[in-house]
């Protein structure tokens, strides 16, 4: 039961924290948009991501309670196939996040001819229906999201992460040490924040 009462605590505690900041971010999007800043590549994933967080994020307490409490069939449904959100979702968004960084620093000049988002579009597409199939399992297979199958998304996910975030610190590091002039594209990613990448 102690188990139980730390992990609500923490859930709870992820809600009250990111819910605001998922607003902030979405906020922040829709200013930037209105502004007449053009939606780039990162602003789509980052958008996608935003809401899947806060959809995910808002139906927390909601499942807590019904964890603890309600023990209501219907709403264990809900929270099973909103779950899939945080579980597949955010990580092929993250993914799709470092592919974009990936391109526009190694490949700068092929980045920026290529105007179009919709092959971006598609991406984040391909990742809410892969997200919505995944919850939709979890609704008839209620052990899913707690078991070894509901980590498939990682396999995808991990490599793509970890290899195009290696090829970005080598080839910047390399650019650094070689004293050679980056390209815009590497200066403002270099110098951008964690949260930019």
């Amino acid at each position: 039961m102690t188990g139980i009462l730390v992990w609500a605590a923490l859930s709870a505690l992820c809600s009250v924290v990111r819910c605001p900041a998922c607003v902030v971010v979405l906020w922040e999007l829709i200013q930037r948009h209105k502004a007449g800043t053009p939606f780039t590549p990162n602003n789509v994933f980052m958008l996608n991501l935003t809401i899947m967080d806060l959809v995910f994020l808002s139906f927390v307490p909601f499942g807590l309670c019904n964890f603890l409490l309600w023990d209501l069939r219907s709403v264990a449904m809900i929270s099973n196939f909103l779950y899939a959100l945080n579980l597949a979702g955010r990580p092929l968004l993250t993914a799709c996040i470092c592919l974009d960084c990936y391109l526009a620093v190694i490949h700068p000049i092929i980045y920026r001819t290529r105007k179009s988002l919709t092959p971006w579009v598609l991406m984040a597409a391909g990742v809410w229906t892969t997200t919505a199939v995944q919850g939709s399992m979890s609704t008839v297979i209620d052990e899913l999201n707690h078991s070894t199958r509901a980590m498939f998304v990682y396999v995808i996910a991990l490599p793509i992460i970890i290899i195009c975030d290696a090829s970005i610190l080598w080839t910047l590091k390399r650019s650094h040490h070689a004293g050679e002039h980056l390209h815009p594209k590497r200066g403002r990613l270099s110098r951008s924040s964690p949260t930019a990448w």
